[in-house]
């Protein structure tokens, strides 16, 4: 029998033991207060943030949780003991969160699609031999491998198109990612070629009415550097897109 939550240290080993007995998630434990990013239960695959309020989480809260989560890769849950306003609800169905409600008996019940998937999905799981879970693995890990599945292509069409493509991997992680900042340098990058074309009409000209030399190789490895400027960038943004796939792809192969 869960003994009656009554704080929130009791709340936050309730989504713990949850997340580890009722959906499947291997390794999950406990932070130490304030040391672990604001989040309360963390494991290789997932992080989750505990709420023992009075009044319904807000949007805020759930946010910076999705943020925290992203950063680092993996998948963000949610607890709380009042519910979600209308506008969490909407932020978590939208961005991927799995929210969860839970009372003072140490009942979790799941609030959004994802939650509900979670259950389902842990209480169906087949029970697997280790050897076929071996070569699931194997095989996930080597798909995971090609570059348009593990994000190199981030950094080679940037720099193989001479910068001229360089925005297609910020626009992608834009939409990955929803974050306005990222399609802020999509639109930057895009306008790489339009700055070549209004830079060699600026170029002086030679006899034959050429572009002269110098000028123009200035100006193509200007765009050149802006695209391996970009590749730096991308490291870490490319890391919150692909690393959170590739353990997901991993995590439900097995």
């Amino acid at each position: 029998m869960v003994p009656e939550i009554s704080s929130w240290p009791d709340a936050e080993a309730l989504a713990c033991e949850h997340m580890r007995e009722q959906l499947g998630i291997d390794g999950a434990r406990l932070t130490n207060p304030g040391a672990d990013g604001g989040v309360d239960v963390v494991s290789a695959s997932d992080v989750a943030q505990v709420k023992f309020e009075k009044t319904p989480t807000g949007r805020p809260a759930v946010q910076r949780l999705k943020g925290e989560a992203t950063a680092r890769g993996v998948r963000g849950l949610f607890y709380s003991l009042s519910g979600y306003t209308s506008h969490a609800l909407k932020f978590g169905n939208e961005t991927g969160l799995a929210l969860f409600q839970f009372n003072r008996d140490g009942e979790v019940s799941p609030v959004n699609g994802l939650a509900g998937q979670l259950v389902v999905g842990a209480r169906n799981a087949p029970v697997r031999s280790t050897e076929e879970d071996g070569s699931q693995r194997n095989a996930a890990l080597k798909v995971a491998s090609w570059p348009f599945r593990n994000g190199r292509w981030y950094f080679y069409i940037g720099l193989l198109s001479w910068g001229m493509l360089a925005f297609v991997p910020f626009a992608h992680a834009a939409i990955r990612l929803h974050r306005r900042s990222v399609a802020v340098l999509a639109v930057l990058y895009a306008m790489l070629p339009v700055g070549l074309c209004v830079g060699v009409s600026f170029l002086p000209e030679t006899s034959k009415n050429q572009v002269a030399e110098p000028g123009m190789s200035i100006l193509m490895w200007s765009i050149f550097g802006l695209a391996a400027l970009g590749c730096v960038v991308l490291v870490r943004i490319r890391r919150a897109v692909y690393q959170r796939a590739l353990g997901d792809e991993l995590r439900w192969s097995w």
